[in-house]
């Protein structure tokens, strides 16, 4: 137990994090969609950033270059995965109709 949380367990300001970030796919990171050699250098390089970042704050504790490597690498897959199912259940898309105008 680390403050009263199981460290078996992800921790709820990490969910919290996370589904934080899952709101921004359809809104501020709309631009990337359909991007996803985009999404992949964005993952690759922003999923360690945050961590570095909540590492400096005392949030989480990485051990050495691999935990960086991991991360990058699973950011870098996850980033366009999640951006692709943001895409298919897009509650903000604007109806289109089959003639490609917008409907009134």
């Amino acid at each position: 137990m680390h403050h009263g949380w199981s460290t078996a367990l992800v921790p709820a300001w990490i969910l919290g994090l996370w589904l934080d970030f899952s709101t921004t796919l359809n809104v501020s990171l709309r631009w990337m969609h359909g991007r996803y050699l985009v999404a992949i250098l964005f993952g690759a390089i922003g999923g360690p950033l945050a961590y570095i970042g909540a590492e400096k704050l005392g949030a989480v504790i990485l051990h050495g270059n691999p935990s960086y490597i991991v991360l990058s690498l699973g950011w870098a897959v996850i980033t366009p995965l999640l951006l692709s199912f943001a895409v298919r259940f897009d509650g903000f898309a604007s109806p289109v109709r089959l003639d490609n105008r917008v409907k009134e």
